[in-house]
């Protein structure tokens, strides 16, 4: 049978775990947004840059 400091011991042990899976789901969570936002905000970025430049007939049109 386990004695009263046997098992605050273990609560205190599942209490720090679950505090540790809790902060890694936090930072697995929030590297995945920043992931995401990266990748999203470089695709626009990329596609609203590609929209800004001419097309080669229009330019030789203007000339």
């Amino acid at each position: 049978r386990a004695t009263s400091y046997e098992l605050r011991a273990t609560s205190y042990e599942l209490r720090a775990t679950s505090y540790e899976l809790r902060a890694t789901s936090q930072q697995y969570k929030s590297g995945f947004a920043s992931r995401i936002s990266s990748q999203s905000s470089s695709r626009y970025r990329s596609a609203s840059k590609a929209a800004m430049q001419p097309l080669p007939a229009e330019v030789t049109a203007w000339r």
